[in-house]
């Protein structure tokens, strides 16, 4: 049993009636496509741009969900850090102060240090999936 997948999600579902090798697929990339949304992530907090960070951050809670439930800790997370950064845009454009680099950078590491246990199990997965 996983401690973070659920291979019973809807999405898991759906996707082995649709083509049973492409959850294993899916689960392959992941761990490329994780690292690609937190450099994404990393580039918005070097230029200072919230709408750059909050796409990396939505990037990944989505990817994150086709194997984790939404009421899982770290989905609700990803919902949360995303709903602040949401709230940070619209203080920009409302000429209100928002978070420094210093939040995002802290914020940054949250992220890596949640997302390392779901992404070694994704890659697990991806070896030996169970059905």
């Amino acid at each position: 049993m996983y401690k973070y997948i659920n291979i019973n999600s809807k999405y898991i579902r759906e996707l082995q009636e649709f083509n049973p090798e492409m959850v294993v697929e899916i689960a392959a990339m992941f761990p490329d496509e994780c690292k690609k949304y937190l450099s994404l992530v990393e580039e918005g907090i070097a230029a200072a741009d919230v709408e750059i960070i909050l796409r990396g951050v939505h990037s990944l809670k989505s990817n994150l969900n086709i194997f984790i439930d939404e009421q899982h800790e770290v989905i609700q997370y990803m919902q949360q850090t995303e709903a602040s950064l949401r709230s940070r845009l619209e203080s920009q454009d409302t000429n209100q102060s928002g978070a420094g680099p210093d939040d995002y950078k802290e914020m940054l590491c949250q992220l890596k240090q949640r997302l390392q246990e779901p992404m070694d199990e994704i890659a697990h997965f991806a070896c030996q999936p169970q059905k």
